[in-house]
């Protein structure tokens, strides 16, 4: 396998990886070109140059956008969620602080999924080239830089207040390796579809915060609306935190970190680390994502059981309602009807 790196000039890429006369001839700036010993020809496409400096500028260019996202979500936090949940949601000022605090959260959270959504629809019904699929990527990660900052700072600013302190310190670790990590997707155009694959795992955590908003109203966890949105939320985070594990661990794992093939040098070493915040992620999600199976299949027994107990004493019931009614004196003609009906009634 020979390498070239950097620098203008003119090279040969077919989408199937042979050289043959249906190749396409393209311009690379600021690359890296491998030809493989089975005459494969691969140009990676990067935004940057590999060196520090360059980095840190493209980093700097994003800043206005950040400071944008992260004044948004702040007016969020601090004005506009807690005026909306007091004028929609009249059980809200009945709340004590630390749910109160929480639902404020769960609110921008759910702000973020509904831009992460809002996305993903746009991408599948649009045919997108590689610029218009970064913009998308750029989208995504200055809206969760806005959320992630201000939650990590909301949290720790009432750390005192919440409850649950695992789970606060699950959020907290887990906003700051998620803002380390998506500074890194926005530095070049590589690996497009695991950056949104590991950006959508955001899209999950809507109906996670329905259903904290109806625990804390005291929902009945049997009723159609609680076990719908209980359903769904597992559905969507098997969807997107767990089934693209086997790509990405293929994709990016092994194929770039391990065998060096599908990516190139210059990013290398950012997929490595990244590669680590995402196990570190990822053997969360598993965890969650079991406590999650463990629920539903305890709740659906429960329900089970519970079903059947109500049955067998809607049975016995019955059962005695017609012994006892044998005893009444009853007239013959209406007074049948009058017992019929009783006895419908009594079953269940």
């Amino acid at each position: 396998m020979s390498t070239f790196s950097g620098g203008d000039f003119d090279t040969y890429f077919d989408e199937a990886g042979k050289d043959d006369k249906n190749d396409k001839k393209v311009k690379c700036k600021l690359f890296e070109v491998r030809i493989f010993d089975d005459g494969r020809t691969i140009c990676f496409i990067s935004n940057r140059e590999n060196n520090t400096m360059t980095t840190i500028s493209t980093l700097v260019t994003y800043l206005p956008y950040h400071f944008t996202s992260i004044f948004i979500y702040f007016l969020l936090y601090y004005r506009v969620n807690r005026f909306l949940l007091k004028s929609l949601i009249s059980s809200f000022r009945k709340l004590s602080k630390h749910q109160k605090l929480e639902w404020i959260s769960n609110l921008a959270s759910i702000f973020t999924s509904l831009i992460t959504a809002s996305v993903v629809i746009y991408a599948i019904f649009n045919e997108c080239d590689e610029d218009r699929k970064f913009l998308l990527l750029e989208i995504l990660t200055i809206s969760m830089t806005g959320y992630w900052v201000n939650d990590l700072f909301y949290r720790l600013g009432n750390l005192s207040y919440l409850t649950k302190p695992l789970f606060q310190v699950f959020l907290i670790f887990h906003h700051v390796v998620g803002l380390i990590a998506v500074q890194i997707t926005i530095l070049h155009k590589e690996f497009m579809v695991i950056k949104f694959l590991f950006l959508v795992m955001e899209l999950s955590s809507m109906c996670v915060n329905i259903r904290f908003y109806m625990i804390d109203l005291k929902i009945d966890k049997y009723s159609f609306k609680y076990e719908f949105v209980s359903n769904v939320m597992v559905f969507s985070f098997f969807i997107t935190r767990i089934a693209p594990l086997p790509y990405i661990l293929y994709e990016g794992v092994y194929r770039c970190v391990y065998l060096g093939e599908s990516c190139s040098k210059t990013v290398r070493g950012e997929i490595q680390f990244c590669s680590i915040i995402y196990f570190l992620i990822t053997f969360m999600n598993i965890y969650w994502f079991a406590i999650m199976l463990y629920g539903g299949i305890r709740h659906y027994i429960i329900k089970a059981a519970r079903t059947k107990d109500r049955l067998s004493k809607n049975d016995m019931l019955a059962r005695s309602g017609r012994q006892w009614l044998r005893f009444l004196p009853v007239p013959v003609g209406s007074g049948r009807t009058c017992l019929r009906r009783l006895h419908l009634y009594a079953m269940p």
